[in-house]
């Protein structure tokens, strides 16, 4: 089953287990645990290990283990540095926008 994001929370992973259902749903920031995690992975996320290439773009992705009461989910921390420059710059333009008003 393949969920998107705003299917992600302690009740419906609960369900899905409880149902001993195969699952891929993007983790939401919503959950402390979820933030704390990737805080974590992100710190060495740059690890040469964990560079691959994503459409000929380098991209970084760790294997990480979420537990969420005391059950433990398998995942994949990803971070694509040329997305992450072209929101900020996005972020950037919008923010310069908003302060001129």
């Amino acid at each position: 089953m393949i969920r998107d994001r705003g299917s992600f929370s302690q009740d419906n992973l609960e369900e899905l287990f409880g149902e001993e259902l195969f699952f891929i749903i993007p983790a939401t920031m919503a959950l402390k645990d979820v933030k704390e995690l990737m805080s974590a992975a992100q710190r060495n996320s740059e690890d040469p290990n964990n560079l691959k290439k994503f459409n000929k773009n380098p991209i970084f992705v760790k294997p990480v283990t979420l537990t969420l009461q005391n059950r433990k989910i398998s995942g994949y921390c990803y971070h694509d540095q040329k997305r992450e420059q072209n929101e900020t710059f996005h972020t950037g333009l919008y923010n310069m926008k908003i302060y001129r008003r």
